[in-house]
């Protein structure tokens, strides 16, 4: 896991059918800059908003949580408007901090206390039955936890939808080739602005300014966000001759695109 930054340039593509490099326009309409070098495409789509009105419901209802891919394509949700969603969005978040080494130290914790205040009725009307032991087989020691609960809600929230039906789109694409990429290098301003997965850079003001602002210097005050607690440690002056030597070296206005990704 972690950020990718990667120097694209868009190719003219002569074989549709054989390219696997591509961005779809109306995905990323600022790569429109490049659109003499689009080409017709016909992609296939899984139709996961028919196959979940297929169970009677708005798709609106369900939060995706992940996809799998190989003979079958699977396809998991959470549904949100299950009584239990709350529960198990509560014990997703805090089983871990739950681990205790007497039944005793897990009732007398805030974070039980609030469960069990909040949660624990609708658990038992779904028929849950408390079981808190859990034996960890990573260091051989038996704790005192959540984990139990959070399983059983996971079990009536989550659903997957296996091979749902596929769909054919003809859409306008940009091919593309790798010229310049770095793995990872940001500070935790970048994730705190929410930069992960922004729109691609397609001009040099933009790219020196986010340059400046992430890549050159590291920013301790700043929360961070998804993906910043993996980042590396970096002196600033590497962040910004890496930066350099990687992207900003690479780039030329016109003629590349970068993307985080």
């Amino acid at each position: 896991m972690g950020l990718d930054i990667t120097v694209y340039k868009p190719i003219k593509v002569t074989d549709a059918e054989k390219i696997e490099d591509y961005y779809v326009l109306n995905e990323m309409p600022e790569l429109n800059v490049f659109k003499e070098l689009a080409f017709e495409k016909k992609n296939s789509y899984h139709d996961l908003d028919a196959a979940l009105k297929e169970l009677g419901r708005d798709p609106e209802d369900f939060l995706w949580t992940g996809s799998s891919y190989g003979e079958i394509a699977s396809f998991s949700y959470l549904d949100t408007k299950h009584e239990l969603y709350e529960a198990y969005e509560f014990l997703n978040e805090n089983w871990a901090s739950t681990y205790f080494e007497s039944k005793e130290e897990l009732f007398s914790s805030s974070l039980y206390n609030d469960y069990v205040r909040r949660f624990a009725s609708v658990m038992k009307k779904f028929g849950y039955r408390p079981r808190y032991k859990y034996f960890a087989s990573g260091d051989m020691k038996t704790y005192y936890n959540l984990n139990s609960a959070r399983d059983f809600a996971e079990k009536w929230v989550k659903i997957t939808i296996v091979d749902p039906p596929v769909v054919d789109k003809i859409e306008t694409c940009i091919g593309f080739e790798e010229v310049g990429y770095q793995r990872k290098g940001a500070n935790k301003k970048f994730y705190e602005d929410g930069m992960w997965d922004s729109p691609c850079v397609t001009d040099m003001k933009t790219l020196n300014s986010h340059w400046k602002k992430y890549f050159s210097k590291q920013t301790p005050e700043s929360k961070g966000g998804w993906g910043s607690g993996v980042e590396y440690n970096k002196e600033d002056n590497e962040m910004r001759e890496d930066f350099k030597r990687n992207i900003i070296d690479k780039f030329v206005e016109g003629e590349t695109f970068v993307i985080y990704h």
